[in-house]
């Protein structure tokens, strides 16, 4: 049966892969990556300084927080600050998940607000 127009005995056959094929020359690995490590370590002593100037936490303006009605408060305080999930939220303060999700949004547009 020929195929594409080439009979099964003028298929060309498959050669197996040598050893020089399948594995890279370690030379050519330290040639390509020990000037790339060399450079992220570089980059990581250059950033390092930068990074530790900032702060770990968020700046929170305690003055527009209070200025929040009470229900957006406490949303974006245990969302935002505390790092706590919707459904968490919802659970400890008896609201539904929705309820917590609208509240966070209208907390952060008044916030934004106040901020502006």
């Amino acid at each position: 049966m020929i195929v594409s127009g080439v009979s099964p005995a003028n298929r060309p056959t498959a050669r197996p892969l040598s050893r020089e094929r399948v594995f890279c020359c370690p030379s050519k690995i330290r040639r390509t990556f020990v000037p790339l490590l060399a450079a992220l370590f570089a980059l990581l002593l250059i950033a390092q300084p930068i990074l530790a100037q900032q702060p770990a936490t968020p700046v929170v303006d305690v003055s527009a927080l209070e200025r929040l009605p009470n229900g957006q408060r406490e949303v974006v305080v245990l969302h935002d600050v505390e790092g706590y999930k919707h459904e968490e939220i919802a659970g400890m303060l008896g609201i539904s998940e929705g309820t917590s999700k609208s509240q966070l949004h209208r907390g952060r547009m008044a916030l934004r607000k106040y901020l502006s």
